[in-house]
């Protein structure tokens, strides 16, 4: 597949612009990935929130990334009891603006989880404007393409639909 990442944020959002990347599994496959994927498009990160139980390859991240980041190895939940770095939604409520360019990626093998913090996203930051780019597979059960997973396709589908009337 394909992604197509913003150029040039700072043309329309002249705030902070903030990762947040929950799932990073490998620092060298996803953060920073999108920190350099984003920097050839004139797009450099102020702040960046990362998440991974058991991250590989930190010892790769660069001084000047990681004079920018919090990596937090406690796994990411949904509730909105806990502590909002455990949250990210929480977070990205707290520290995002509209006039900010915030960026989310969704990653974790929980799929419960996982739909519990997009559907905050919509009752949240996404109606509020706070979001700009979102990345999230929904993993979703289809037999008769040999993919298990839980929830409908019809249910991904309404998400999706709800995320693309937001914009995103």
């Amino acid at each position: 597949g394909y992604l197509l990442l913003s150029q040039n944020a700072w043309l329309v959002d002249p705030g902070q612009r903030i990762l947040f990347d929950a799932g990073v599994s490998s620092y060298k496959n996803s953060t920073s990935w999108l920190f350099q994927s984003y920097s050839r498009n004139g797009i450099v990160f102020d702040r960046i929130f990362a998440w991974e139980m058991e991250l590989e390859g930190h010892e790769q991240i660069p001084s000047h990334v990681l004079q920018h980041s919090s990596f937090s190895s406690d796994p990411v939940v949904s509730s909105k009891d806990h502590a909002a770095n455990a949250n990210p939604v929480q977070l990205i409520s707290q520290l995002c603006q509209p006039e900010d360019f915030c960026v989310f990626k969704l990653d974790i093998n929980r799929s419960a989880v996982t739909r519990e913090l997009v559907d905050q996203l919509l009752e949240g930051p996404v109606s509020q404007g706070l979001l700009d780019e979102f990345f999230w597979q929904d993993q979703v059960e289809m037999p008769h393409f040999g993919l298990s997973g839980s929830g409908s396709l019809q249910q991904s589908y309404h998400r999706f639909l709800r995320l693309r009337q937001h914009g995103l």
